[in-house]
């Protein structure tokens, strides 16, 4: 998992603009700035055409939920991946999304993007805003 200025997933792959950050500065006067999380998933060979769980929340490095007026930042879904043909047996396969996310009126201080598939923590990204 990663966080970017700028991020999408097309036909698997990532397109990354700014990325591998773990600090922003915020401008005095701005309120709000959109972050970007790029996330690349390798799925064990036997959860292959299953259907998954996966919620994204930030957290603050205190671990409480952070609310910016419209409720908890987090997105929620869930994903699918299927094993392409001629696939060798026991290949992992790979999954990509690339998540916007507003932010306003947020802050200084240290926060974390947390991801779960299903009840399992599988990335955290902590960052820091000034």
């Amino acid at each position: 998992m990663m966080l970017c200025d700028f991020a999408q997933s097309i036909n698997g792959k990532l397109y990354i603009i700014g990325g591998a950050w773990n600090q922003v500065q915020r401008p005095p006067g701005v309120r709000a700035f959109a972050v970007h999380v790029a996330v690349k998933l390798s799925i064990p060979w036997d959860l292959a055409n299953h259907r998954m769980n996966m919620a994204l929340r930030m957290l603050t490095d205190e671990s409480d939920p952070v609310d910016v007026g419209a409720g908890p930042v987090e997105a929620t879904g869930q994903f699918e991946v299927a094993r392409g043909l001629g696939l060798r047996q026991g290949t992992p396969l790979l999954s990509t999304f690339a998540l916007p996310i507003a932010l306003a009126d947020l802050n200084a201080g240290g926060y974390v993007f947390e991801l779960r598939i299903g009840d399992r923590i599988v990335a955290t990204e902590p960052f820091t805003v000034a």
